[in-house]
């Protein structure tokens, strides 16, 4: 693959640093692992690309990318689903989800298709909790199912895209989760009843 895709790759992970402060500074350690997950597969992608290196990254880059994303998603899950009630069922529902993503992770490792049917179930729910917070103005929720729609759509209509070509859906597809890892971060920051208002730029502020 041509060195450029390492700039796509590099846009996922300067997002992923940006969203990693911001979560953990609100206390959201297991949607900062997850986006630590996809920020470092996104980097050894970099220096995959960037740096032409076929051989040992060639191998490695693609299985940290399946069991990544697996497990990465499933983390996402589980930290919406207890961001948005800080109640006991909330956090054993959190932590049975956060089983179930290893699980699957590791049977994914013999059957791969798990890891499509783990993004696409990510994928449509994500979107769907960004909606439920009561306390949040219409605007925020509706701003948040967008950007983490975002995720579904480049995954059915743009990564392998004929009509885009492989470079051009390559790169597009990479913008989006970069967009995407923003928006969820911020879904989830935003989910929590005790989070205090503050602006987007605040939230991200290094």
């Amino acid at each position: 693959m041509p060195p450029h895709y390492a700039l796509s790759e590099l846009l996922i992970v300067i997002s992923a640093m940006f969203c990693i402060n911001a979560l953990q500074r609100q206390r959201q350690f297991t949607a900062a692992i997850a986006i630590g997950i996809l920020g470092l597969v996104a980097l050894i992608g970099a220096a995959r690309f960037g740096l032409r290196l076929s051989g040992t990254l060639g191998a490695i880059h693609p299985f940290l990318t399946q069991t990544g994303s697996t497990l990465a998603t499933g983390l996402l899950l589980a930290a919406m689903l207890g961001a948005l009630r800080e109640t006991e069922f909330s956090r054993n529902l959190k932590t049975f989800v956060i089983m179930t993503a290893a699980g699957l992770t590791l049977i994914s490792l013999w059957l791969p298709a798990i890891t499509m049917l783990v993004l696409l179930a990510g994928g449509i729910i994500l979107p769907i909790l960004c909606l439920i917070p009561s306390h949040q103005p219409l605007n925020i929720k509706l701003s948040h199912g967008v950007i983490a729609s975002l995720f579904i759509f480049g995954l059915m209509a743009v990564r392998r895209s004929p009509v885009l070509g492989p470079d051009l859906s390559f790169h597009i597809y990479h913008m989006l989760i970069a967009i995407w890892l923003v928006g969820i971060s911020s879904a989830i920051i935003y989910a929590s009843p005790n989070t205090p208002r503050r602006p987007l730029v605040e939230m991200f502020r290094l």
